[in-house]
Protein backbone atom coordinates (compact mmCIF):
# COMPACT_ATOMS: atom_id res chain seq x y z
CA UNK A 1 0.00 0.00 0.00
CA UNK A 2 1.25 3.26 -1.23
CA UNK A 3 0.32 6.48 0.86
CA UNK A 4 -0.37 9.12 -1.91
CA UNK A 5 -1.34 11.99 0.49
CA UNK A 6 -0.14 15.10 -0.52
CA UNK A 7 2.14 13.82 -2.79
CA UNK A 8 2.19 14.80 -6.37
CA UNK A 9 -0.09 12.04 -7.32
CA UNK A 10 -2.11 12.00 -4.17
CA UNK A 11 -5.10 13.77 -2.75
CA UNK A 12 -7.65 11.34 -3.69
CA UNK A 13 -10.12 11.05 -6.70
CA UNK A 14 -11.76 14.74 -5.88
CA UNK A 15 -8.70 16.55 -6.27
CA UNK A 16 -6.28 14.81 -8.13
CA UNK A 17 -6.58 15.91 -11.83
CA UNK A 18 -6.23 13.16 -14.31
CA UNK A 19 -8.19 10.94 -11.99
CA UNK A 20 -10.76 13.85 -11.28
CA UNK A 21 -10.97 13.97 -15.32
CA UNK A 22 -10.92 10.33 -16.03
CA UNK A 23 -12.87 8.86 -13.90
CA UNK A 24 -16.54 9.88 -15.73
CA UNK A 25 -15.59 7.46 -18.30
CA UNK A 26 -16.38 4.28 -16.04
CA UNK A 27 -18.83 2.82 -14.03
CA UNK A 28 -21.85 3.75 -16.61
CA UNK A 29 -22.93 -0.16 -16.89
CA UNK A 30 -25.86 -1.69 -15.89
CA UNK A 31 -23.47 -4.42 -14.52
CA UNK A 32 -21.34 -2.49 -12.35
CA UNK A 33 -23.05 -2.12 -8.73
CA UNK A 34 -22.16 1.10 -6.62
CA UNK A 35 -22.90 -0.46 -3.10
CA UNK A 36 -24.22 -2.85 -1.00
CA UNK A 37 -27.49 -0.76 -0.97
CA UNK A 38 -27.54 -0.65 -4.77
CA UNK A 39 -26.69 -4.56 -5.19
CA UNK A 40 -29.72 -5.47 -3.48
CA UNK A 41 -31.96 -3.27 -4.87
CA UNK A 42 -30.85 -4.56 -8.25
CA UNK A 43 -31.07 -8.46 -7.71
CA UNK A 44 -34.37 -8.35 -5.47
CA UNK A 45 -36.57 -8.83 -8.47
CA UNK A 46 -34.55 -11.02 -10.41
CA UNK A 47 -36.05 -14.72 -11.03
CA UNK A 48 -33.75 -18.02 -10.29
CA UNK A 49 -35.02 -21.07 -11.93
CA UNK A 50 -34.43 -24.44 -10.29
CA UNK A 51 -30.97 -25.36 -12.00
CA UNK A 52 -29.47 -21.75 -10.78
CA UNK A 53 -26.81 -21.51 -8.91
CA UNK A 54 -25.41 -18.60 -6.85
CA UNK A 55 -21.76 -17.39 -7.23
CA UNK A 56 -19.23 -15.19 -6.56
CA UNK A 57 -16.06 -14.87 -8.36
CA UNK A 58 -12.97 -12.83 -7.34
CA UNK A 59 -9.97 -11.54 -9.16
CA UNK A 60 -7.10 -11.86 -6.99
CA UNK A 61 -4.24 -9.11 -6.51
CA UNK A 62 -6.53 -7.07 -9.20
CA UNK A 63 -4.23 -3.53 -8.97
CA UNK A 64 -0.77 -5.36 -9.06
CA UNK A 65 -2.23 -7.76 -11.95
CA UNK A 66 -3.30 -4.75 -14.22
CA UNK A 67 -1.45 -4.85 -17.79
CA UNK A 68 -0.55 -1.35 -17.97
CA UNK A 69 0.61 -0.60 -21.91
CA UNK A 70 -2.71 -2.42 -22.36
CA UNK A 71 -4.92 -0.82 -19.88
CA UNK A 72 -3.17 2.77 -21.20
CA UNK A 73 -4.25 2.51 -24.80
CA UNK A 74 -8.00 1.76 -23.79
CA UNK A 75 -7.56 4.68 -21.71
CA UNK A 76 -6.69 6.63 -25.16
CA UNK A 77 -9.17 5.11 -27.10
CA UNK A 78 -12.31 5.97 -24.48
CA UNK A 79 -10.46 9.71 -24.00
CA UNK A 80 -10.33 10.00 -28.13
CA UNK A 81 -14.40 8.76 -28.03
CA UNK A 82 -15.52 11.07 -25.80
CA UNK A 83 -17.11 14.06 -26.58
CA UNK A 84 -17.96 15.71 -23.11
CA UNK A 85 -13.82 15.59 -22.60
CA UNK A 86 -13.16 19.14 -23.59
CA UNK A 87 -15.44 20.44 -21.15
CA UNK A 88 -13.00 19.05 -18.49
CA UNK A 89 -9.95 19.66 -19.70
CA UNK A 90 -7.77 21.49 -22.26
CA UNK A 91 -5.38 18.50 -22.50
CA UNK A 92 -5.58 16.34 -25.45
CA UNK A 93 -5.95 12.55 -24.85
CA UNK A 94 -2.84 11.74 -26.03
CA UNK A 95 -1.16 13.89 -23.55
CA UNK A 96 -3.78 12.69 -20.87
CA UNK A 97 -2.38 9.47 -21.18
CA UNK A 98 1.21 10.23 -21.61
CA UNK A 99 0.79 11.58 -17.51
CA UNK A 100 -1.21 8.71 -16.16
CA UNK A 101 1.89 6.41 -17.81
CA UNK A 102 4.22 9.01 -16.31
CA UNK A 103 2.14 8.42 -13.08
CA UNK A 104 2.39 4.44 -13.26
CA UNK A 105 5.70 3.54 -14.83
CA UNK A 106 7.69 6.43 -14.20
CA UNK A 107 6.84 8.09 -11.04
CA UNK A 108 5.24 4.79 -9.08
CA UNK A 109 7.77 4.68 -6.27
CA UNK A 110 8.08 5.04 -2.81
CA UNK A 111 10.41 5.05 0.54
CA UNK A 112 10.77 2.70 2.66
CA UNK A 113 13.25 1.93 5.94
CA UNK A 114 15.56 4.44 4.34
CA UNK A 115 15.77 3.00 0.27
CA UNK A 116 13.59 4.17 -2.47
CA UNK A 117 12.29 1.55 -5.02
CA UNK A 118 9.24 1.80 -7.53
CA UNK A 119 6.79 -0.79 -8.24
CA UNK A 120 7.62 -2.72 -11.48
CA UNK A 121 4.38 -3.70 -12.82
CA UNK A 122 0.57 -3.16 -12.42
CA UNK A 123 -0.97 -0.03 -10.61
CA UNK A 124 -0.24 0.89 -6.81
CA UNK A 125 -2.43 0.81 -3.88
CA UNK A 126 -2.90 3.87 -2.83
CA UNK A 127 -3.05 6.16 -5.67
CA UNK A 128 -6.01 7.60 -6.98
CA UNK A 129 -5.97 6.91 -10.41
CA UNK A 130 -5.30 3.20 -10.09
CA UNK A 131 -9.00 2.91 -9.06
CA UNK A 132 -9.55 4.27 -12.48
CA UNK A 133 -7.34 2.55 -14.28
CA UNK A 134 -8.91 -0.75 -12.57
CA UNK A 135 -12.26 -0.42 -13.62
CA UNK A 136 -11.10 0.33 -17.57
CA UNK A 137 -9.50 -2.53 -17.30
CA UNK A 138 -12.24 -4.55 -15.80
CA UNK A 139 -15.26 -2.87 -17.80
CA UNK A 140 -12.93 -4.48 -21.01
CA UNK A 141 -13.11 -7.59 -19.69
CA UNK A 142 -16.79 -7.59 -19.21
CA UNK A 143 -16.53 -7.07 -23.01
CA UNK A 144 -14.31 -9.74 -23.78
CA UNK A 145 -15.72 -12.17 -21.74
CA UNK A 146 -19.70 -11.51 -23.22
CA UNK A 147 -18.39 -11.35 -26.76
CA UNK A 148 -16.39 -14.52 -26.81
CA UNK A 149 -17.91 -16.81 -24.68
CA UNK A 150 -20.48 -19.49 -25.46
CA UNK A 151 -23.82 -18.26 -25.14
CA UNK A 152 -24.32 -21.56 -23.34
CA UNK A 153 -21.94 -20.53 -20.13
CA UNK A 154 -22.68 -17.34 -20.02
CA UNK A 155 -24.76 -16.17 -16.77
CA UNK A 156 -28.55 -14.98 -16.58
CA UNK A 157 -27.32 -12.62 -14.18
CA UNK A 158 -23.85 -10.65 -14.05
CA UNK A 159 -23.07 -7.70 -11.30
CA UNK A 160 -19.83 -6.57 -10.08
CA UNK A 161 -17.85 -4.29 -7.53
CA UNK A 162 -14.22 -3.33 -9.03
CA UNK A 163 -13.14 -6.88 -8.75
CA UNK A 164 -15.97 -9.09 -6.88
CA UNK A 165 -17.96 -10.36 -9.48
CA UNK A 166 -21.83 -12.02 -8.79
CA UNK A 167 -23.31 -14.62 -10.94
CA UNK A 168 -26.41 -16.50 -11.29
CA UNK A 169 -25.31 -19.06 -13.54
CA UNK A 170 -26.77 -23.09 -14.37
CA UNK A 171 -25.25 -25.46 -12.49
CA UNK A 172 -22.91 -27.18 -13.67
CA UNK A 173 -21.24 -24.34 -15.80
CA UNK A 174 -19.72 -22.21 -12.95
CA UNK A 175 -16.53 -24.32 -13.35
CA UNK A 176 -16.62 -23.94 -17.05
CA UNK A 177 -17.49 -20.14 -16.76
CA UNK A 178 -13.97 -19.47 -14.97
CA UNK A 179 -12.08 -21.70 -16.68
CA UNK A 180 -12.72 -19.26 -19.57
CA UNK A 181 -12.18 -15.85 -16.79
CA UNK A 182 -8.90 -17.34 -16.60
CA UNK A 183 -7.73 -17.77 -20.04
CA UNK A 184 -8.80 -14.25 -21.28
CA UNK A 185 -5.54 -13.01 -19.86
CA UNK A 186 -3.64 -15.99 -19.17
CA UNK A 187 -0.67 -16.02 -16.58
CA UNK A 188 -1.80 -12.31 -15.46
CA UNK A 189 -4.72 -12.30 -14.25
CA UNK A 190 -6.41 -15.11 -12.24
CA UNK A 191 -10.16 -15.80 -10.41
CA UNK A 192 -11.45 -17.23 -7.94
CA UNK A 193 -14.24 -18.73 -7.13
CA UNK A 194 -17.02 -19.47 -4.17
CA UNK A 195 -20.37 -21.17 -4.73
CA UNK A 196 -23.54 -20.91 -2.69
CA UNK A 197 -24.12 -22.96 0.01
CA UNK A 198 -27.58 -24.33 1.31
CA UNK A 199 -28.73 -21.30 -1.10
CA UNK A 200 -26.88 -19.02 0.63
CA UNK A 201 -23.97 -16.82 -0.45
CA UNK A 202 -22.39 -13.73 1.06
CA UNK A 203 -21.40 -10.87 -1.56
CA UNK A 204 -20.17 -7.52 -0.28
CA UNK A 205 -21.47 -6.93 3.14
CA UNK A 206 -25.19 -8.92 2.27
CA UNK A 207 -26.11 -12.33 2.44
CA UNK A 208 -27.81 -13.29 -0.19
CA UNK A 209 -30.86 -16.27 -0.02
CA UNK A 210 -32.22 -18.11 -2.66
CA UNK A 211 -35.79 -19.13 -1.81
CA UNK A 212 -38.98 -20.16 -3.71
CA UNK A 213 -40.13 -16.36 -3.39
CA UNK A 214 -37.21 -15.25 -5.18
CA UNK A 215 -34.15 -13.57 -3.54
CA UNK A 216 -33.70 -12.05 -0.34
CA UNK A 217 -30.88 -10.35 1.42
CA UNK A 218 -29.82 -9.63 4.46
CA UNK A 219 -26.97 -8.17 6.69
CA UNK A 220 -23.84 -10.63 6.71
CA UNK A 221 -21.11 -10.98 9.05
CA UNK A 222 -17.97 -13.46 9.30
CA UNK A 223 -18.45 -16.24 11.85
CA UNK A 224 -15.30 -14.89 13.46
CA UNK A 225 -16.86 -10.98 13.83
CA UNK A 226 -17.12 -9.98 17.03
CA UNK A 227 -18.50 -6.75 16.77
CA UNK A 228 -15.93 -4.57 17.95
CA UNK A 229 -17.16 -1.20 17.72
CA UNK A 230 -15.78 2.27 19.27
CA UNK A 231 -16.59 2.00 23.32
CA UNK A 232 -18.69 4.44 24.91
CA UNK A 233 -15.72 5.08 27.77
CA UNK A 234 -13.61 6.21 23.97
CA UNK A 235 -12.55 9.70 24.30
CA UNK A 236 -14.60 10.74 21.38
CA UNK A 237 -17.67 13.24 20.50
CA UNK A 238 -21.02 11.93 21.49
CA UNK A 239 -21.87 12.76 18.01
CA UNK A 240 -19.29 10.05 16.53
CA UNK A 241 -20.85 7.65 18.68
CA UNK A 242 -24.15 8.84 17.83
CA UNK A 243 -22.93 8.21 13.77
CA UNK A 244 -22.29 4.59 14.82
CA UNK A 245 -25.27 3.72 16.07
CA UNK A 246 -26.41 5.50 12.91
CA UNK A 247 -24.64 3.86 10.25
CA UNK A 248 -25.33 0.29 11.48
CA UNK A 249 -29.17 1.40 11.54
CA UNK A 250 -29.11 2.38 8.06
CA UNK A 251 -27.10 -0.48 7.06
CA UNK A 252 -29.84 -2.41 8.19
CA UNK A 253 -32.71 -1.08 6.56
CA UNK A 254 -30.63 -1.21 3.00
CA UNK A 255 -30.32 -4.60 3.06
CA UNK A 256 -32.90 -6.40 5.35
CA UNK A 257 -35.81 -7.51 4.27
CA UNK A 258 -38.92 -6.96 6.69
CA UNK A 259 -38.86 -10.02 7.96
CA UNK A 260 -35.53 -9.75 9.40
CA UNK A 261 -34.89 -6.53 9.94
CA UNK A 262 -36.55 -7.00 13.39
CA UNK A 263 -33.69 -9.49 14.05
CA UNK A 264 -31.32 -7.03 12.73
CA UNK A 265 -31.75 -4.16 15.23
CA UNK A 266 -32.07 -6.51 18.26
CA UNK A 267 -28.31 -7.46 17.40
CA UNK A 268 -27.34 -3.56 16.70
CA UNK A 269 -28.87 -2.96 20.37
CA UNK A 270 -27.36 -5.86 22.46
CA UNK A 271 -23.83 -4.91 20.34
CA UNK A 272 -23.51 -1.40 21.53
CA UNK A 273 -25.08 -2.21 25.12
CA UNK A 274 -22.12 -4.70 25.36
CA UNK A 275 -19.94 -1.67 24.13
CA UNK A 276 -20.65 0.13 27.00
CA UNK A 277 -23.95 2.65 25.59
CA UNK A 278 -26.71 3.32 27.52
CA UNK A 279 -30.27 1.41 26.15
CA UNK A 280 -31.60 4.67 26.13
CA UNK A 281 -29.73 6.32 23.91
CA UNK A 282 -29.13 3.14 22.32
CA UNK A 283 -32.96 3.20 21.83
CA UNK A 284 -33.31 6.57 20.91
CA UNK A 285 -30.99 6.38 17.95
CA UNK A 286 -32.34 3.44 16.21
CA UNK A 287 -35.69 5.13 16.06
CA UNK A 288 -34.94 8.30 15.16
CA UNK A 289 -32.92 6.50 12.54
CA UNK A 290 -35.73 4.80 11.35
CA UNK A 291 -38.22 7.20 11.28
CA UNK A 292 -35.68 8.99 9.09
CA UNK A 293 -32.72 7.17 7.94
CA UNK A 294 -31.62 9.56 4.44
CA UNK A 295 -32.04 12.41 6.86
CA UNK A 296 -29.52 15.60 5.00
CA UNK A 297 -27.38 17.56 7.71
CA UNK A 298 -27.78 20.96 6.78
CA UNK A 299 -25.29 23.70 7.71
CA UNK A 300 -26.40 26.23 10.13
CA UNK A 301 -23.29 28.08 9.78
CA UNK A 302 -22.03 30.14 6.69
CA UNK A 303 -19.04 31.65 9.23
CA UNK A 304 -15.18 30.34 9.20
CA UNK A 305 -14.93 26.35 10.09
CA UNK A 306 -11.96 25.65 13.24
CA UNK A 307 -10.39 22.24 13.16
CA UNK A 308 -9.23 21.24 16.61
CA UNK A 309 -8.40 18.27 18.18
CA UNK A 310 -10.91 16.99 20.74
CA UNK A 311 -10.93 17.50 24.12
CA UNK A 312 -13.97 16.43 26.53
CA UNK A 313 -15.86 18.57 28.06
CA UNK A 314 -14.12 22.02 26.83
CA UNK A 315 -14.90 20.77 22.95
CA UNK A 316 -18.25 21.15 23.45
CA UNK A 317 -18.43 24.15 24.97
CA UNK A 318 -16.21 25.73 22.07
CA UNK A 319 -18.98 24.32 19.51
CA UNK A 320 -21.69 26.01 21.52
CA UNK A 321 -20.20 28.92 21.46
CA UNK A 322 -19.48 28.86 18.13
CA UNK A 323 -23.14 28.75 16.96
CA UNK A 324 -23.66 32.06 19.05
CA UNK A 325 -20.48 33.81 17.17
CA UNK A 326 -21.31 32.25 13.72
CA UNK A 327 -18.40 29.57 13.35
CA UNK A 328 -18.23 25.69 13.26
CA UNK A 329 -16.08 23.85 15.20
CA UNK A 330 -15.09 20.09 13.48
CA UNK A 331 -12.69 17.97 15.42
CA UNK A 332 -9.60 16.15 13.77
CA UNK A 333 -7.64 12.70 15.50
CA UNK A 334 -4.73 13.87 17.55
CA UNK A 335 -2.13 11.24 18.74
CA UNK A 336 -2.67 8.29 20.41
CA UNK A 337 -1.25 5.47 21.95
CA UNK A 338 -0.77 3.21 18.90
CA UNK A 339 0.71 6.38 16.74
CA UNK A 340 2.76 7.18 18.96
CA UNK A 341 4.68 3.57 19.92
CA UNK A 342 4.46 2.38 16.19
CA UNK A 343 7.93 2.10 14.33
CA UNK A 344 7.06 0.88 10.99
CA UNK A 345 5.62 3.85 9.53
CA UNK A 346 8.19 5.98 7.49
CA UNK A 347 8.84 9.39 9.54
CA UNK A 348 9.06 12.26 6.52
CA UNK A 349 11.37 14.71 8.26
CA UNK A 350 9.17 18.41 9.03
CA UNK A 351 11.33 20.32 6.77
CA UNK A 352 10.13 18.07 4.17
CA UNK A 353 6.43 17.63 4.82
CA UNK A 354 4.29 19.22 2.04
CA UNK A 355 1.49 22.15 3.08
CA UNK A 356 3.06 24.35 6.31
CA UNK A 357 2.82 27.91 8.09
CA UNK A 358 6.16 29.26 9.06
CA UNK A 359 7.21 32.20 10.56
CA UNK A 360 10.38 34.63 11.27
CA UNK A 361 10.40 37.02 14.02
CA UNK A 362 12.88 39.76 14.60
CA UNK A 363 14.22 41.31 18.01
CA UNK A 364 11.69 44.21 17.23
CA UNK A 365 8.86 42.10 17.87
CA UNK A 366 8.49 41.94 13.65
CA UNK A 367 7.22 38.74 11.85
CA UNK A 368 7.24 37.46 8.67
CA UNK A 369 4.49 34.88 8.77
CA UNK A 370 4.29 32.53 5.23
CA UNK A 371 2.33 29.73 4.07
CA UNK A 372 3.13 27.18 1.50
CA UNK A 373 2.66 24.14 -0.56
CA UNK A 374 5.85 23.04 -0.96
CA UNK A 375 8.14 21.63 1.53
CA UNK A 376 9.52 24.24 3.86
CA UNK A 377 13.16 23.31 2.80
CA UNK A 378 11.82 23.91 -1.07
CA UNK A 379 9.82 27.62 0.18
CA UNK A 380 13.28 28.36 1.98
CA UNK A 381 15.33 27.84 -1.09
CA UNK A 382 13.01 30.20 -3.03
CA UNK A 383 13.16 33.03 -0.08
CA UNK A 384 17.34 32.43 -0.73
CA UNK A 385 16.83 32.93 -4.63
CA UNK A 386 15.05 36.13 -4.12
CA UNK A 387 17.11 37.06 -1.64
CA UNK A 388 20.34 36.89 -4.13
CA UNK A 389 18.22 38.52 -6.80
CA UNK A 390 17.21 41.30 -4.88
CA UNK A 391 20.59 42.66 -3.03
CA UNK A 392 18.28 45.27 -1.42
CA UNK A 393 16.50 43.46 0.73
CA UNK A 394 18.88 43.12 4.00
CA UNK A 395 20.16 47.00 3.29
CA UNK A 396 16.10 47.74 4.23
CA UNK A 397 15.66 46.14 6.82
CA UNK A 398 19.18 47.55 8.71
CA UNK A 399 17.41 50.96 7.38
CA UNK A 400 14.13 50.18 9.23
CA UNK A 401 16.26 49.38 12.32
CA UNK A 402 15.50 45.14 12.25
CA UNK A 403 18.41 43.43 13.40
CA UNK A 404 18.70 39.98 11.01
CA UNK A 405 21.38 38.64 13.43
CA UNK A 406 19.24 37.42 16.32
CA UNK A 407 17.63 34.36 17.60
CA UNK A 408 13.82 34.60 18.07
CA UNK A 409 12.03 32.07 18.49
CA UNK A 410 10.13 29.90 15.88
CA UNK A 411 7.12 28.03 17.23
CA UNK A 412 5.40 24.56 15.48
CA UNK A 413 1.67 23.36 16.72
CA UNK A 414 2.57 25.50 20.26
CA UNK A 415 6.39 23.57 20.49
CA UNK A 416 8.97 26.21 20.77
CA UNK A 417 11.93 26.25 18.55
CA UNK A 418 14.81 28.85 17.84
CA UNK A 419 15.82 30.06 14.44
CA UNK A 420 17.95 32.76 13.12
CA UNK A 421 16.31 34.88 9.88
CA UNK A 422 19.39 34.98 7.39
CA UNK A 423 21.31 32.19 8.74
CA UNK A 424 18.15 30.09 8.90
CA UNK A 425 17.76 30.64 5.30
CA UNK A 426 21.20 28.46 4.38
CA UNK A 427 20.92 25.94 7.36
CA UNK A 428 16.98 25.29 7.18
CA UNK A 429 16.64 21.73 5.85
CA UNK A 430 18.52 20.91 9.37
CA UNK A 431 16.90 23.52 12.01
CA UNK A 432 13.38 25.28 10.56
CA UNK A 433 10.43 24.60 12.38
CA UNK A 434 6.61 24.80 10.99
CA UNK A 435 3.56 26.21 12.63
Amino acid sequence: MMSKVEGARGQGTKFNPLAKISFPLVKKRTSTVKDSKTFVEEIRTFRTSPTDILVSYDLKDLFTSIPIPYTLNILHELLYTDSTLPGRTKLSPFQMVQLVSFCMLEGNFFHFQGRYFRQQGGAPMGSPLSPVLAEVFMERLEDHAFSKADHNILPHLFKRYVDDIFVIIESGREETFLNFLNALFPNIISFTIEKEVCGRLPFLDSLVMRTSEGLKTRVYRKQTHSDPYLHFSSHHPRAVMRAVIQGMTRRAVDLCEPEFLAMELHHIYQTFKTNGYPPRLIHAVIQQTLSNPRRQRTSTSNGPRILLPYYKGLSEKLQKLGRTLNFSVCYKRGPYLRSLFRGDKVKVPLNEQPGVVYGVRCSCSAASIGETGFTLSRRFSQHISHLRRYIRAEQELEDAGHSTTTTPPICRRGMAGVFEFLLGMNVSPKVADVL
